[in-house]
Formats: structure tokens, C-alpha cells, sequence
């Protein structure tokens, strides 16, 4: 029966089909011997068609899968095409398939190559389940001595799908096999116009186009085949033009005729799978057609370029330029032709009139893209223009200063406020009612913030907002009186150089009058707090912080006033966050001062065995201290 079957198929006019084949089940008794055999297309062919009709279908499957691991390798990409565009059978059997071209793919040469290629299109229909496997045998096949152009396409079309930079790094090594860099060359160029028209930036887009112009050139050094011709004058074309280079009349043409001479070589050809990609350089001829027609006409017809340019701007969303499957779209076209568009219309005062009377009397046979693209043209012409990026003059230098913002930060604010004008109001209150701390003091506070994240049972994160703002003022108020001089009248009343020495109340009055300065909610002598009176007491709509204010003038450590002053300041914050402030005048006399960071110290404090974990930040305030110059001895 066997021999029927491989007879029928010797002598088969048209198309095959199952009773030309001598139906099904002759079929499957020639099984054994078809798998191996490359008229086994023509087998699957009709399998295929009459999928819904057949008695066995898994017999049949056994077939196909069969014939998927076993065909000759010359025909597996005939097979492979068939099985994968057929709509009925693809998704009854696309596990067992995958699994099947997985085991092909560990073959070597040609067979590994065109199964390799189809296990890629599966992965890009989302049929595919091993998409980790399928890049590494992509990377594996990269390095074979025998790798075909085959596989070149197959790490093309999977680097678009996933942007791999292991399948790019494959590629790249691939540009240096003699017989596969132009295939590789032609794909690396693909990827960077991916890459660049996905970017937001229009120097990163030109950039990137820059770089797919450069892998074309490489690719057409291969006796200048078509597609990379192609594809490096058209988009050399819309570079120039977008650029405000006009495009001569002479240059149009000779692009038109590299673009069509590329897609000559698919007149009367069966639709491929990668003939998507190869229409995308007719979509970036009708982009360059757009700008060049615009810039021809320059308003001596302007019905004609109102219609070029909205066309032009709405390309972004209109026009396939890219065939990519990681959908990461193409933003990138708009940022590159928008410099253009804005000088052709900075060249016609009544451009809103001309729009609006556009819409108006456009004949009812308008095509609706065409009309939805005037009328996006219409809303951008009418919304003010955004500021530009970067050095972006929406946030004037000074706000961003005073707001205390790195450069990205600035950025990311200054696009909210590109798109929201408004905001830059917002921002100058903010500013307004702001003032950043100096270099040194926002280190200390980092530090002072870390150390009570790691000290108050769990975290400051609720609070941090409120403890910072307090802390920023403590610090900026020990920073002051660190830098003031301690003699003469003008000292303030809680420093001095002898007893009988100042009373508690002088500092926490002096540093109250700070925090009430700088808009926080603050009060001395809280009563009703822990039993008690708190020194200081700083309210939030959520919480409260104390201080506590002592003075000494002992020669005591850092531990040694958490020892002595700490548990009463903690007690203040029984009812609230676990954090409490220490604030001791110091009457040590000191001939050296400590500096701003050793004047801080935070510990952990637990009053009780079953108490929370507090984190106390101590302050000494050195209120008895010489001048630098005391430090230093004579010798004269």
C-alpha cells in the first residue's frame, strides 16, 4: 500500500487531496515510509484541508509529527509552512509540535536551521511554551560552523519578539562568518530601526536610525542586495527631510526605485511569513512621500499639506514602519518628524484657519484616517506648546534648587509639567515655602533617618515625613549656633562660660522659636503628655514628637546622657511613634568643638522588658566652647 501512495503522489496533477490520495487510512498504512520522504508535503497538505473531515485524526497527528522529526531536510521548511499556517490543525497539535522541532533543532546544519525557524514562528504566534529553550538553542546554533541564513532569520524575527541582548550578541557574531554577515548585517539594521523608533528622545531616534543606516550599509556591500539598498536610502530619505534637508526631486525618484526594485522580488510570490517586514520600507516611503509633498507645496496648496502634515504626525500610530512583536511600539516616529511639522507651521500665521475651513468643507468622500489625522493636527495646533525636555524651562533653575532636586527628578517633573502647565504654579509655592538643607546637613540626616529606621520598632516608614522635617530644623538649628560666636552680647541666653549657668528653658524656648519659624505646630511645656510636661512638643495631624531638653556640665559620653536624660524623654512618647529627641546644653568648657555629625548620636532605648523599641536622637549643644583660634599655641 505503501508504494500506492508514493505512486499516486508520482503522478499527481494539482492539488493533492485526500481521495486523489486514495483516502485516508491508505494514508496512514503508508506511514512508516512517508515520514521519510519528502512528497510528504503534499501528504500534509491534505491531511491539512481536510482536517475536520477525517475518521483518525490522531493517526493523522502521528503522522504530521512524525514526518516533522524525519522529512529530509531540504523539505522540512515546505512541511513546517504548512503545518503552521494552517488555522484548523496548528492549534490541536502546536505542544506536540513544538516538542517535536525542539528534537529536530538538536540536529545539525540544515535540519537544525529550518526547525529552529519554525519553532521561532510558533513562539511568535504565542503557541510556544519553552521560549527560554528556544533562545538557547538560537545562541547554540549561532556558534555552529554550519549555520545557514535560515537560522540568521530565525534570531532576527526572535530578537524582535524579545529584544535578547544574547540573541543580539549572536548576531553580532554572526557579521563575522563569511557567508552570513550581510544576512546578519540586514537583521542587526532591523533591530536599531526597532530600537529607535520605540525611543521618546529625537536625538536617541536619530541616533538610532544612524546606527540601522551604518548595519544596511554593511548588508548591501553584499553585491548591493535589494532590501538593504532599500531600506538605507528610504530611511536616509526621511532622516534628511525630517531634518529640514529637502529631498531634490532627482533623489525622491531614485529612493522610489530602490523601494519598488526590493519589492519586485515578491510580485507573484506566495506571501511569506517575513514579507510583513519587507513592506515595512513601503510604509517608510509613504512617511518620506508625507514630508517630502509638505515640504514641495509650503502652503501654495494648503488643503494638500495640512492633509501631508497630519498624515505625517499621525504616522506614529497609522503606518507599519516596524514589524515588531514586543509591541514596543513607535512614539519614536512622532519625536522624529514633530521638528519638521512645527517649522512648515511656524510658516503660515493663519494655520488654525486654514485646519478648521479644512474640516469644514472636506468632501464627504474623505477617507476617515485622513480626517482623524486633520483633526489630531487641529488639537495639537490648539494646545500650548510643552517646554523642552532636559534643561526644561517649565522649572526655572532657581525652584529646582530651592525643591532640592536631582537632575531626574527635575526631568520626570518638569514632563508633568510640560503636559500640565499649571503645575509650574504648584511647583513656585512649593519653592516658595521650601528651603533645602546644605550638603553636610542633608548627609547628617540621611544618617539620623537610617539609624531610627533601624532603632524604632518597626520603622519610621508611616512617619518619616513628619520625623524628617523635625530632625531638618534640629540639625539646621545646631548647624547655626555651631558656626556663632559665644561671647559678647549678642550669644544667645542659654550659652555661657560660667555658672551660675543658663536655665533648661532658655534652649527649648530658642530652638521652639525655630520650629515655630519654619511652620511647624510646636508648643513648650505640653502638659498631659505621659503624666507630664514635655519641653517640646510637635504636632502632626497623625502623630506627635517630643523633645526633651537637658543641660550638664559634667564631662558625660554619648551613652552616658542616654543613661541619665534618655528614659524621660522616651516616657514622652508612650502614647506615640517610638521616637524621641534629646536635646542637652552642654557646659563642658571645650577648647575644640565637635563638628555637626558628632554632635548627633541616636541609640535604641527600651524602658521595659515588654516594652516597644524606642530610637532616641541625642543633641549636644556645645554651649561653652572657645573659638578655633584657642586651639592653636603661641610661638612667638
Amino acid at each position: 500500500m505503501a508504494s500506492t501512495v508514493l505512486d499516486v503522489l508520482d503522478t499527481l496533477e494539482g492539488a493533492p487531496t485526500l481521495d486523489a490520495l486514495g483516502g485516508e487510512h491508505g494514508i496512514y498504512e503508508s506511514a512508516d515510509v512517508l515520514v521519510h520522504d519528502s512528497r510528504v508535503v503534499e501528504v500534509a497538505v491534505a491531511l491539512c484541508n481536510g482536517w475536520g473531515a477525517l475518521d483518525d485524526q490522531d493517526a493523522a497527528r502521528q503522522l504530521l509529527l512524525g514526518a516533522v522529526e524525519s522529512i529530509p531536510a531540504f523539505s522540512a521548511g515546505d512541511l513546517y509552512d504548512v503545518l503552521l499556517t494552517s488555522e484548523s490543525v496548528l492549534p490541536q497539535i502546536s505542544t506536540d509540535l513544538e516538542q517535536a522541532l525542539k528534537h529536530r533543532a538538536e540536529q545539525s546544519g540544515l535540519a537544525r536551521d529550518f526547525a529552529l525557524e519554525a519553532w521561532t514562528r510558533l513562539a511568535l504566534g504565542n503557541f510556544g511554551t519553552m521560549a527560554l529553550h528556544l533562545r538557547a538553542a538560537l545562541q547554540d546554533g549561532s556558534s555552529a560552523p554550519d549555520a545557514t541564513p535560515t537560522l540568521v532569520r530565525a534570531l532576527g524575527a526572535a530578537l524582535s519578539k524579545w529584544g535578547d541582548e544574547n540573541l543580539r550578541t549572536a548576531l553580532h557574531t554572526l557579521t563575522e562568518h563569511d557567508d552570513l554577515n550581510s544576512d546578519a548585517a540586514m537583521e542587526l539594521g532591523l533591530d536599531w530601526v526597532a530600537r529607535a523608533t520605540a525611543r521618546t528622545e529625537l536625538d536617541d531616534v536619530r541616533s538610532g536610525l544612524g546606527e540601522a543606516q551604518h548595519w544596511f550599509d554593511a548588508a548591501s556591500a553584499d553585491e548591493g542586495r535589494p532590501d538593504a539598498v532599500a531600506f538605507h536610502a528610504v530611511i536616509s530619505g526621511v532622516l534628511d527631510q525630517a531634518d529640514g534637508h529637502s529631498v531634490t526631486e532627482e533623489r525622491y525618484q531614485s529612493i522610489c526605485d530602490s523601494v519598488y526594485g526590493y519589492l519586485d522580488g515578491y510580485h507573484g510570490v506566495s506571501r511569506g511569513w517575513r514579507a510583513a517586514r519587507g513592506e515595512t520600507s513601503t510604509a517608510w516611503l509613504e512617511l518620506l512621500n508625507q514630508l517630502h509633498q509638505a515640504d514641495t507645496d509650503a502652503w501654495y496648496d494648503p488643503p494638500r499639506t495640512i492633509e501631508n502634515l497630519a498624515r505625517t504626525l499621525a504616522a506614529e500610530t497609522t503606518m507599519t514602519l516596524v514589524v515588531s512583536q514586543g509591541g514596543t511600539g513607535q512614539a519614536g516616529i512622532r519625536a522624529l518628524v514633530q521638528p519638521h511639522v512645527d517649522n512648515l507651521v511656524k510658516g503660515n500665521g493663519a494655520i488654525l484657519s486654514h485646519v478648521r475651513r479644512w474640516l469644514d468643507a472636506a468632501p464627504s468622500g474623505t477617507e476617515q484616517d485622513t480626517r482623524a489625522a486633520v483633526e489630531a493636527l487641529l488639537v495639537q495646533l490648539e494646545t500650548p506648546p510643552k517646554k523642552a525636555g532636559g534643561e526644561s524651562t517649565a522649572i526655572p533653575e532657581s525652584i529646582r534648587d530651592r525643591l532640592n532636586l536631582t537632575p531626574g527628578d527635575a526631568t520626570i517633573l518638569a514632563d508633568v509639567a510640560a503636559e500640565h502647565p499649571d503645575l509650574t504654579h504648584v511647583y513656585e509655592q512649593l519653592a516658595l515655602y521650601s528651603y533645602p538643607v546644605g550638603y553636610a546637613e542633608s548627609v547628617l540626616l540621611d544618617q539620623l533617618l537610617d539609624a531610627c529606621e533601624q532603632y524604632a520598632q518597626g520603622g519610621i516608614s508611616q512617619y518619616r515625613y513628619e520625623l524628617g522635617l523635625v530632625l531638618k530644623h534640629v540639625v539646621r538649628f545646631a548647624a547655626f549656633h555651631l558656626d556663632e560666636g559665644q561671647s559678647g552680647q549678642r550669644a544667645s541666653p542659654w550659652m555661657a562660660d560660667d555658672k551660675p549657668w543658663p536655665l533648661e528653658h532658655e534652649l527649648a524656648d530658642d530652638l521652639n522659636r525655630q520650629l515655630r519659624m519654619s511652620g511647624l505646630t510646636s508648643v513648650v511645656e505640653q502638659s498631659n503628655t505621659a503624666g507630664g510636661r514635655v519641653d517640646i512638643a510637635i504636632t502632626f495631624p497623625r502623630c506627635r514628637i517630643c523633645i526633651e531638653v537637658k543641660r550638664t556640665d559634667q564631662d558625660l559620653s554619648d551613652d552616658q546622657l542616654v543613661a541619665d536624660f534618655g528614659p524621660q524623654a522616651v516616657q514622652y512618647a508612650a502614647t506615640d511613634v517610638p521616637v524621641a529627641l534629646l536635646v542637652t546644653a552642654d557646659y563642658l568648657r571645650r577648647t575644640k568643638r565637635l563638628d555637626l555629625t558628632g554632635a548627633f548620636h541616636v541609640a535604641p532605648l527600651r524602658l521595659q522588658k515588654h516594652s516597644r523599641q524606642n530610637a532616641l536622637v541625642s543633641v549636644r549643644m556645645q554651649a561653652n566652647v572657645a573659638t578655633p583660634s584657642a586651639s592653636s599655641p603661641s610661638r612667638i
